[in-house]
């Protein structure tokens, strides 16, 4: 061998390795092979053993027992929720969080693809109703399975806002059960009890709580975040032990520059950290019946995941959902649709009822400026989307909200949802 020298190349002394010098200790010598690998007894158990209260596994043993599990059973849901694990779902109110966790609850129960997307593993779903009434909570399955059995393309255009009830569907698959009301308290250890009894009798493969604020006694502080932390532990042990994945509803704090994020969920770090899996859901403007949110998603067990944009309309009694993924800039590009709209519906949400000038006005006050003529035009729109209303005296309201669902006996035609505006009778002037 030669090396590179200012006079040219020069050779260089080869040495041999000398083999490894032995240890002396208290007159005793003792060879030490630094590369040697330790000797394993093949016959010993690996699986684990405590040093001083310490559960030692070996990891030779985690990674013998990760090779032995299926592919499909990683995912309950392929690139949205894993098996046997905790999950958070959290969004402004009305942003369609509860239409999304139905969509869920009837992909797994029927097995059929989850917003017609991903795959998923069957099984039966609990449904801990704490925030809505059974009857509205039906109504909403009724249209998310007749959504999942008899799916039909997403519409291009928002609908007139008319429902059609007929016939409920007949659900196939696995069982969906709903506990209706506030039948679990948790921060109760008996309430708590009584509720992994009932998991662990039905054994289903999803259990959605909708929503945690509902579920917990007192009011909900910073300090009260960090000790619902261990009960997480509990949940996260009994998901395990009956092979399921449990989620909650949750809400966003009023940070505008952090909705879309992890720093948007109410609560803290620690807290917020002990769900593995974590959607942020951001509402984005509605295009008349057609509502619209971004869910950021975060997964421990997956890569990065692009964020995803979402849309779901009624289209003939089902529930229609349309999912891809966007960019910051897509994102972006819709927010920015649709602000004269949320800004007629702002100033309906601040009265009980308002005339068009007076409307107009208070527009004005805002910075949103429109001619009255195309003012009109956009409530016209919204009353078909059953957004606005208008009483018989002409004035207007604030019509339903995201995520409600109404049950007219009939079609509601556009000629009977408009009101003639009363004629008056002027007097002639005398000459």
């Amino acid at each position: 061998m030669t090396r590179q020298t200012m006079d040219g190349q020069e050779p260089i002394e080869e040495r041999p390795i000398e083999p490894a010098q032995p240890v002396v200790e208290n007159g005793e010598c003792e060879e030490i092979g630094l590369l040697d690998p330790p000797a394993v007894d093949p016959s010993a158990d690996s699986g684990g053993r405590k040093i001083g209260g310490i559960e030692i596994i070996d990891g030779r043993e985690l990674m013998r027992r990760a090779g032995k599990r299926r592919e499909d059973e990683i995912w309950l849901v392929d690139d949205w929720l894993p098996e046997r694990s905790l999950f958070l779902m959290a969004g402004e109110s009305h942003a369609g969080k509860s239409m999304v966790l139905l969509e869920l609850a009837v992909s797994v129960a029927s097995g059929r693809p989850f917003l017609g997307q991903h795959r998923v593993n069957q099984g039966p779903v609990l449904i801990v109703a704490a925030e809505d009434d059974p009857e509205l909570v039906g109504e909403r399955l009724d249209l998310a399975w007749r959504g999942k059995l008899e799916s039909i393309p997403f519409p291009a255009q928002p609908n007139d806002g008319a429902f059609y009830y007929t016939a409920p569907v007949e659900p196939v698959g696995a069982p969906i059960w709903v506990a209706p009301g506030r039948a679990v308290g948790f921060g109760d250890p008996a309430s708590e009890d009584t509720f992994a009894k009932v998991v662990g009798q039905l054994r289903p493969r999803l259990v959605i709580i909708d929503s945690l604020k509902d579920v917990v006694s007192g009011k909900i502080t910073s300090g009260f975040y960090a000790t619902l932390v261990p009960r997480l532990d509990v949940l996260k042990k009994l998901a395990r032990e009956v092979g399921c994945s449990i989620g909650f509803a949750h809400h966003v704090g009023k940070n505008e520059e952090r909705q879309g994020t992890d720093a948007a969920i109410s609560g803290t770090n620690t807290f917020i950290g002990s769900f593995p899996t974590r959607w942020v859901v951001k509402r984005l403007p509605a295009n008349g019946s057609i509502r619209a949110m971004s869910v950021t998603r975060s997964i421990k067990r997956a890569a990065p995941l692009p964020t995803v944009l979402l849309r779901y309309t009624i289209e003939h009694c089902r529930l229609c959902f349309d999912a891809q993924d966007a960019d910051e800039e897509k994102i972006a590009a819709l927010e920015s649709q649709n602000e004269k709209d949320q800004a007629i519906l702002a100033v309906l949400r601040e009265h009980d009822s308002i005339g068009v000038n007076e409307l107009h006005r208070a527009l004005k006050q805002r910075n949103v400026t429109m001619a009255k003529d195309t003012l009109l035009r956009r409530l016209g729109r919204l009353q078909k989307s059953l957004h606005a209303a208008r009483g018989a005296d002409g004035k207007w309201r604030i019509g339903m909200e995201d995520g409600e669902v109404r049950d007219p006996p009939t079609r509601v035609s556009a000629a009977a949802q408009t009101h003639t505006r009363p004629t008056t009778t002027r007097k002639r002037k005398k000459s």
